[in-house]
């Protein structure tokens, strides 16, 4: 163990010797060595990173000013204090990066994936947002005086002074606001809450309190839901495809589909292990069901309906899944090494590998 940690601190500050070295026109060929890199207190200014590869860099307190960050990959980049004034961001997927207190104005974010970015009391004034990608973005005290191209949800949050704060976002909902796809209401408190046909896609809902809410025909796809209260909750025709609703309290809630009911304890409580027990005991109506990561191997699923079933990492490996209706169902990174695929209907199905595609051809006669 003190061998590795020890080769790491080596690894890391040849790295740092290395970098001092370049020019600055040479980062860009040399950017996947940034990855991981600590870059903090650098001056970078002027520096081209575009298309660059700065997965987890930390560049806490460094000088990036008149940088290029278009196309970058920094994925859960610390991002710290920085000055990214008029800087381009510009489809630069700052996925799980922490930009709090950020100085962001008038930068160029304009098509930029802000997928669980923290913005926590980052300065936006200026800033360009136009078709941005935000979704469970934490954004509380972020400064979007005079922002561009902001989202409906954002612009119905703000104070006076440009300030947004969940707050002003739960009153504008309660004031009828229901595009609200990406938001931010985790921990929330929205019981009885009127959300009948709003927009809730890709939304984090997490550890929100949605007893008694009307969710009738509300888009909840790819939402957040793990641990909520929707307890006496209404989700009549509620899209809920590729909802995470990890522990989530469902007791006496109204519209629910025939899996979530089998993955419920007396308490109301959804666990997918009770979901899985059902399955392993005959159960096989499991349209739109969340699999993700389930071990499902040796298990008999011949006639099953997975139909927009999310697979996404489950073991299959050895499953009779013949005559299966496996239509639209996501298979990204699952297992299904010899499983039957006798008659299995694969039509419009996901993310199907080179692996999988392989299996299919051997079972199917295909090749």
């Amino acid at each position: 163990m003190l061998t590795d940690k020890l080769g790491s601190l080596i690894s890391s500050f040849h790295k740092r010797l290395i970098f001092k070295s370049w020019k600055k026109e040479e980062f860009k060929n040399n950017s996947s060595l940034l990855n991981g890199l600590d870059l903090s207190e650098f001056n970078l200014s002027g520096t081209d990173f575009s298309e660059a590869n700065l997965i987890n860099t930390n560049l806490e307190n460094s000088d990036l000013t008149n940088t290029n960050f278009e196309n970058a990959n920094l994925e859960g980049a610390n991002l710290l204090n920085v000055n990214l004034s008029q800087v381009n961001l510009s489809h630069a997927n700052l996925d799980n990066a922490d930009l709090e207190r950020a100085n962001l104005q008038n930068s160029d974010l304009s098509s930029a994936n802000l997928l669980d970015t923290n913005l926590e009391h980052a300065h936006l004034q200026g800033a360009n947002l136009k078709n941005v990608i935000i979704s469970r973005t934490n954004l509380e005290n972020a400064n979007f005086n005079n922002a561009k191209n902001i989202p409906e949800f954002i612009e119905q949050s703000l104070d006076e002074n440009g300030i947004y704060s969940q707050k002003h976002l739960i009153y504008a909902i309660r004031n009828g606001l229901k595009n609200l796809k990406g938001a931010n209401l985790s921990r929330a408190n929205l019981s009885k809450i009127n959300l009948s046909h709003a927009n809730l896609e890709k939304s984090n809902l997490f550890r929100t309190i949605l007893s008694s809410a009307n969710l009738e025909n509300t888009n909840l796809e790819f939402a957040n839901l793990s641990y909520a209260n929707l307890q006496n909750a209404n989700l009549n025709n509620a899209n809920i495809k590729y909802v995470n609703i990890l522990q989530t309290n469902f007791q006496n809630a109204k519209g629910l589909t025939e899996w979530i009911k089998k993955g419920m304890d007396d308490n109301g409580i959804y666990s997918q292990n009770l979901l899985i027990e059902a399955i392993r005991n005959g159960f096989k109506n499991l349209e739109g069901a969340d699999l993700i990561g389930a071990n499902l191997s040796n298990i008999n699923l011949s006639y099953a309906n997975l139909k927009n079933a999310d697979l996404q990492g489950a073991n299959l490996q050895g499953a009779n899944l013949q005559n299966a209706n496996l239509t639209q169902t996501n298979f990204l990174f699952t297992i299904i090494h010899d499983a039957n695929l006798s008659n299995t209907n694969f039509k419009d199905a996901k993310n199907i590998d080179n692996s999988i595609q392989s299996n299919l051809g051997a079972e199917l006669g295909l090749w």
